[in-house]
Protein backbone atom coordinates (compact mmCIF):
# COMPACT_ATOMS: atom_id res chain seq x y z
CA UNK A 1 0.00 0.00 0.00
CA UNK A 2 1.16 3.50 -0.83
CA UNK A 3 1.10 6.40 1.60
CA UNK A 4 -2.07 7.96 0.07
CA UNK A 5 -3.93 4.65 0.41
CA UNK A 6 -2.79 4.16 3.99
CA UNK A 7 -3.59 7.75 4.90
CA UNK A 8 -7.10 7.57 3.47
CA UNK A 9 -7.74 4.18 5.12
CA UNK A 10 -6.61 5.45 8.51
CA UNK A 11 -8.83 8.53 8.23
CA UNK A 12 -11.88 6.43 7.37
CA UNK A 13 -11.15 3.99 10.18
CA UNK A 14 -11.28 6.94 12.55
CA UNK A 15 -14.56 8.10 10.94
CA UNK A 16 -13.08 11.52 10.24
CA UNK A 17 -13.90 13.78 7.32
CA UNK A 18 -11.13 15.62 5.55
CA UNK A 19 -12.19 18.83 7.28
CA UNK A 20 -12.12 17.20 10.75
CA UNK A 21 -8.74 15.65 10.13
CA UNK A 22 -7.34 18.90 8.80
CA UNK A 23 -8.52 20.65 11.96
CA UNK A 24 -6.82 18.10 14.19
CA UNK A 25 -3.58 18.35 12.23
CA UNK A 26 -3.82 22.13 12.06
CA UNK A 27 -3.62 22.18 8.25
CA UNK A 28 -6.03 23.07 5.46
CA UNK A 29 -8.54 20.64 4.00
CA UNK A 30 -6.83 21.10 0.64
CA UNK A 31 -3.57 19.81 2.13
CA UNK A 32 -5.32 16.66 3.37
CA UNK A 33 -6.92 16.19 -0.04
CA UNK A 34 -3.58 16.55 -1.83
CA UNK A 35 -2.00 13.98 0.53
CA UNK A 36 -4.76 11.48 -0.17
CA UNK A 37 -4.51 12.06 -3.92
CA UNK A 38 -0.76 11.49 -3.84
CA UNK A 39 0.03 14.91 -5.24
CA UNK A 40 2.47 15.63 -2.42
CA UNK A 41 3.74 14.02 0.77
CA UNK A 42 3.40 15.68 4.18
CA UNK A 43 6.52 17.25 5.60
CA UNK A 44 8.31 15.71 8.58
CA UNK A 45 6.40 17.54 11.36
CA UNK A 46 3.05 16.61 9.79
CA UNK A 47 4.14 13.00 9.37
CA UNK A 48 4.98 12.85 13.08
CA UNK A 49 1.53 14.28 13.93
CA UNK A 50 -0.18 11.77 11.62
CA UNK A 51 1.70 8.89 13.22
CA UNK A 52 0.73 10.05 16.72
CA UNK A 53 -2.89 10.67 15.79
CA UNK A 54 -3.42 7.24 14.21
CA UNK A 55 -1.01 5.33 16.48
CA UNK A 56 1.23 4.06 13.69
CA UNK A 57 4.94 4.31 13.01
CA UNK A 58 6.58 6.48 10.38
CA UNK A 59 8.26 3.34 9.05
CA UNK A 60 4.83 1.93 8.22
CA UNK A 61 3.57 5.18 6.69
CA UNK A 62 6.51 5.67 4.35
CA UNK A 63 7.32 2.09 3.34
CA UNK A 64 4.99 0.76 0.64
CA UNK A 65 6.05 -2.83 1.38
CA UNK A 66 4.34 -2.81 4.80
CA UNK A 67 0.63 -3.64 4.67
CA UNK A 68 0.21 -2.96 8.37
CA UNK A 69 2.18 -1.57 11.27
CA UNK A 70 2.76 -5.15 12.43
CA UNK A 71 5.01 -5.70 9.39
CA UNK A 72 7.64 -3.19 10.50
CA UNK A 73 10.97 -4.56 11.78
CA UNK A 74 10.51 -3.02 15.22
CA UNK A 75 7.17 -4.77 15.73
CA UNK A 76 8.46 -8.03 14.26
CA UNK A 77 11.47 -7.95 16.58
CA UNK A 78 9.25 -7.23 19.56
CA UNK A 79 6.97 -10.14 18.64
CA UNK A 80 9.95 -12.46 18.23
CA UNK A 81 11.35 -11.42 21.60
CA UNK A 82 7.95 -11.91 23.26
CA UNK A 83 7.58 -15.37 21.73
CA UNK A 84 11.11 -16.32 22.79
CA UNK A 85 10.41 -15.12 26.32
CA UNK A 86 7.19 -17.15 26.40
CA UNK A 87 9.07 -20.27 25.30
CA UNK A 88 11.83 -19.67 27.85
CA UNK A 89 9.34 -19.17 30.66
CA UNK A 90 7.51 -22.35 29.62
CA UNK A 91 10.81 -24.26 29.57
CA UNK A 92 11.61 -22.88 33.02
CA UNK A 93 8.30 -24.07 34.48
CA UNK A 94 8.54 -27.48 32.82
CA UNK A 95 12.11 -28.05 33.99
CA UNK A 96 11.31 -26.99 37.56
CA UNK A 97 8.22 -29.22 37.53
CA UNK A 98 10.26 -32.22 36.34
CA UNK A 99 12.91 -31.58 39.00
CA UNK A 100 10.27 -31.16 41.72
CA UNK A 101 8.55 -34.43 40.74
CA UNK A 102 11.87 -36.29 40.62
CA UNK A 103 12.81 -34.81 44.00
CA UNK A 104 9.68 -36.23 45.64
CA UNK A 105 10.37 -39.55 43.93
CA UNK A 106 13.99 -39.52 45.10
CA UNK A 107 13.03 -38.53 48.65
CA UNK A 108 10.46 -41.34 48.87
CA UNK A 109 12.89 -43.95 47.60
CA UNK A 110 15.73 -42.83 49.83
CA UNK A 111 13.77 -42.59 53.07
CA UNK A 112 10.87 -45.00 52.68
CA UNK A 113 11.31 -47.45 49.82
CA UNK A 114 15.07 -47.89 50.39
CA UNK A 115 15.55 -48.46 46.65
CA UNK A 116 18.81 -46.81 45.69
CA UNK A 117 18.41 -47.66 41.98
CA UNK A 118 15.16 -45.68 41.71
CA UNK A 119 16.71 -42.81 43.67
CA UNK A 120 19.64 -42.70 41.22
CA UNK A 121 17.19 -42.78 38.31
CA UNK A 122 15.33 -39.81 39.81
CA UNK A 123 18.63 -37.96 40.21
CA UNK A 124 19.42 -38.67 36.53
CA UNK A 125 16.05 -37.16 35.57
CA UNK A 126 16.87 -34.06 37.62
CA UNK A 127 20.24 -33.58 35.94
CA UNK A 128 18.68 -34.14 32.50
CA UNK A 129 16.16 -31.36 33.25
CA UNK A 130 19.00 -29.03 34.26
CA UNK A 131 20.98 -29.77 31.09
CA UNK A 132 17.89 -29.40 28.88
CA UNK A 133 17.06 -26.02 30.38
CA UNK A 134 20.67 -24.88 29.95
CA UNK A 135 20.46 -25.76 26.24
CA UNK A 136 17.13 -23.98 25.81
CA UNK A 137 18.44 -20.93 27.67
CA UNK A 138 20.93 -20.29 24.88
CA UNK A 139 18.51 -21.18 22.11
CA UNK A 140 16.06 -18.31 22.63
CA UNK A 141 17.83 -14.92 22.87
CA UNK A 142 15.31 -12.68 24.62
CA UNK A 143 17.55 -10.05 26.16
CA UNK A 144 20.60 -10.61 28.29
CA UNK A 145 19.05 -9.14 31.44
CA UNK A 146 15.99 -11.41 31.28
CA UNK A 147 18.13 -14.47 30.53
CA UNK A 148 20.43 -13.79 33.49
CA UNK A 149 17.48 -13.28 35.83
CA UNK A 150 15.78 -16.47 34.58
CA UNK A 151 19.01 -18.41 34.99
CA UNK A 152 19.40 -17.18 38.57
CA UNK A 153 15.82 -18.12 39.41
CA UNK A 154 16.36 -21.58 37.96
CA UNK A 155 19.57 -22.08 39.96
CA UNK A 156 17.75 -20.98 43.11
CA UNK A 157 14.77 -23.26 42.40
CA UNK A 158 16.99 -26.30 41.80
CA UNK A 159 19.05 -25.53 44.93
CA UNK A 160 15.89 -25.26 47.04
CA UNK A 161 14.44 -28.49 45.64
CA UNK A 162 17.53 -30.67 46.01
CA UNK A 163 19.55 -28.74 48.61
CA UNK A 164 18.40 -30.94 51.50
CA UNK A 165 20.08 -34.00 49.96
CA UNK A 166 23.73 -33.01 50.61
CA UNK A 167 22.72 -31.18 53.80
CA UNK A 168 21.30 -34.26 55.53
CA UNK A 169 24.51 -36.36 55.42
CA UNK A 170 26.49 -33.23 56.28
CA UNK A 171 24.28 -32.71 59.34
CA UNK A 172 24.78 -36.32 60.40
CA UNK A 173 28.54 -35.93 60.02
CA UNK A 174 28.57 -32.75 62.11
CA UNK A 175 26.30 -34.31 64.73
CA UNK A 176 28.56 -37.39 64.89
CA UNK A 177 31.61 -35.21 65.40
CA UNK A 178 29.76 -33.28 68.10
CA UNK A 179 28.96 -36.56 69.86
CA UNK A 180 32.63 -37.51 69.63
CA UNK A 181 33.65 -34.21 71.22
CA UNK A 182 31.06 -34.67 73.96
CA UNK A 183 32.40 -38.18 74.59
CA UNK A 184 35.91 -36.78 75.03
CA UNK A 185 37.21 -38.06 71.71
CA UNK A 186 37.57 -34.99 69.45
CA UNK A 187 37.83 -35.85 65.78
CA UNK A 188 36.09 -39.19 66.18
CA UNK A 189 32.85 -39.53 64.27
CA UNK A 190 29.97 -41.47 65.78
CA UNK A 191 27.61 -42.42 62.92
CA UNK A 192 24.01 -42.28 64.05
CA UNK A 193 20.54 -41.08 63.11
CA UNK A 194 18.66 -38.83 65.47
CA UNK A 195 16.21 -35.97 65.64
CA UNK A 196 19.14 -33.57 66.03
CA UNK A 197 20.32 -34.44 62.52
CA UNK A 198 17.01 -33.31 61.05
CA UNK A 199 16.91 -30.19 63.22
CA UNK A 200 20.41 -29.21 62.05
CA UNK A 201 19.42 -29.99 58.45
CA UNK A 202 16.38 -27.70 58.79
CA UNK A 203 18.58 -24.91 60.19
CA UNK A 204 21.13 -25.25 57.37
CA UNK A 205 18.33 -25.44 54.80
CA UNK A 206 16.79 -22.26 56.21
CA UNK A 207 20.17 -20.54 55.92
CA UNK A 208 20.42 -21.75 52.31
CA UNK A 209 16.96 -20.35 51.50
CA UNK A 210 17.78 -17.01 53.13
CA UNK A 211 21.06 -16.78 51.23
CA UNK A 212 19.36 -17.52 47.91
CA UNK A 213 16.67 -14.89 48.58
CA UNK A 214 19.32 -12.27 49.34
CA UNK A 215 21.27 -13.27 46.24
CA UNK A 216 18.21 -12.94 43.99
CA UNK A 217 17.20 -9.64 45.58
CA UNK A 218 20.71 -8.23 45.15
CA UNK A 219 20.72 -9.00 41.44
CA UNK A 220 17.03 -8.26 40.82
CA UNK A 221 17.60 -5.25 38.59
CA UNK A 222 20.24 -6.87 36.38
Amino acid sequence: MTFPQKFQTLRRQKNLSQEQLAEQLNVSRQAVSRWENGEVLPDAPNLVQIGRLFGVSLDYLLNDAYASDADTPAVQNAKAALEARRKLDAAFLIAVGVIATATVWEFANLLYEKKLLWALLAFTVQMAAVVAFKVLLGRWPVGEGHRRQTKRKFIAAVALLVGWMPLLPLSRLLAGLAVGIAAGQPGHNYPHNSLYDYILTAILYGALCAGLCLWLRRHKGE
